[in-house]
Parts: C-alpha cells; structure tokens; sequence
C-alpha cells in the first residue's frame, strides 16, 4: 500500500499495523528542509528505510544528523537544470540494527 500526502498529515495515518512492515519513506521537503514534527513522527514510525530528496543539500546535511538511529547508503546527485547552479540530491538512510 502507498500513501503521497503532505507531511503535516503524516500523523493522521495509521501506519502501525504489521501491515505497513517495513515502511518505507520518501520525503521531498521544501528548501528549508524538513519541519521537526515530521522528524519526531518518522522517529517514531521507525521505517526501514527513508529516501530524502532535497533540493538544498546544505540543509540536507543538517537533517541527516537528527536521525542518529540511520545510517547512511548511496547518495545521488542529479544535475536536473544543468544551466543554473541547483542540484537534486538522493539520501537513502536506513535503519540501524541494534545487536
């Protein structure tokens, strides 16, 4: 099952169940990165495995550092609008296993 919504509504799901195991994310937040309740709600929905796509890798680079529990993967850089300076940029954070 997917779900696209806007991340002020990311409390309103239900995504509890074992029906949602494993949750997979993907965010796309606005340049000025991701609103702290989103951060607090993916913290406690734990999903496996969360895509950030950011248009702002500065602000990526300091969001990244609120989920301690992740760890990172592959990373990518696209050059979308080759004749300005902005890049696209690809995180995937996955969920650490704890021994």
């Amino acid at each position: 099952s997917a779900h696209a919504l806007d991340s002020r509504q990311i409390g309103r799901l239900q995504l509890d169940k074992p029906a949602f195991s494993p949750l997979y994310v993907i965010c796309d937040p606005p340049r000025v990165g991701m609103d702290e309740k989103v951060i607090v709600e993916l913290k406690r929905l734990k999903p496996e495995v969360i895509l950030y796509v950011s248009c702002n890798p500065m602000q990526l680079g300091k969001d990244v550092l609120k989920f301690k529990e992740y760890e990172l993967g592959r990373v990518g850089l696209f050059d979308m609008f080759s004749q300005t300076n902005h890049m696209e940029v690809v995180v995937e954070l996955k969920r650490k296993r704890m021994l």
